[in-house]
């Protein structure tokens, strides 16, 4: 247990930030975590959703303290992934990064998204996916546009990912998460209205988890204290 501790204590994920969301309620049915857009089931609980919040931005943090998010992506994804598995959460199914293939001559990130999830989820699940991004994209004037933006993109590159959180009846919690990079000809200015065309190179990975609560218990205090002042800044619902 000290060594899990030892583990959050010293990962470096770079400076104190503020700000403040809210969880509570129906509303919060999905959110942005920096570069991540995270989509929970009706039957996540408050706690759970904050939970797998934190070990998101977490992930992203320890990631970009090692490698250029956008540049080198692979090196950036390895230790994302890495700190996803040292904090609890264990991994029943994966794929390896490949070229997104879409089914029209353009379309959105949130197609992507929701054309990723549709084989591997009830219709439901990803319906929930893409009405968030139509959501999202409905909305300009979001806290979650300013939180989202920056780091999820840079020009005509790109980095970032799709969750899909969910609570079974027995407490169990799994996450589902989309590692999406892109690199496109023209400049993306709002990433989430962004009409990508046939030029445009995307690579899709996936990962399905499940949550190993004695594991993830021993950590969630330290990570709590060592998001401290960098979570509220860094999340916003949708």
């Amino acid at each position: 247990m000290s060594d899990l501790r030892s583990f959050v204590r010293d990962l470096d994920i770079g400076p104190v930030l503020d700000g403040s969301v809210d969880l509570d309620g129906p509303a919060a049915s999905a959110a942005v975590v920096s570069g991540c857009v995270a989509v929970f089931s009706a039957a996540t609980s408050t706690a759970h959703k904050r939970d797998v919040l934190q070990c998101l931005l977490l992930a992203q943090l320890a990631a970009n303290a090692k490698a250029d998010r956008h540049r080198d992506a692979t090196t950036w994804y390895g230790t994302y992934q890495k700190t996803l598995e040292q904090v609890g959460w264990v991994v029943s199914a994966s794929s390896r990064s490949s070229r997104f293939r879409a089914s029209t001559a353009h379309f959105t990130i949130g197609d992507v998204a929701a054309d990723s999830f549709k084989e591997r989820n009830e219709p439901g699940e990803t319906a929930a996916v893409a009405g968030a991004f139509q959501s999202f994209a409905a909305n300009p004037g979001l806290a979650a546009n300013l939180v989202f933006e920056c780091p999820s993109h840079s020009g005509g590159i790109g980095n970032l990912q799709v969750a899909l959180a969910d609570e079974a009846e027995n407490g169990t919690v799994g996450l589902q998460v989309l590692g999406v990079t892109f690199e496109t000809p023209e400049y993306v200015a709002r990433l989430v209205t962004h009409d990508f065309g046939e030029q445009a190179k995307i690579q899709v990975s996936y990962t399905a988890s499940t949550l190993n609560e004695q594991t993830f218990g021993k950590v969630r205090a330290a990570i709590d204290k060592k998001l401290a002042g960098r979570f509220d800044a860094s999340v916003a619902v949708i």
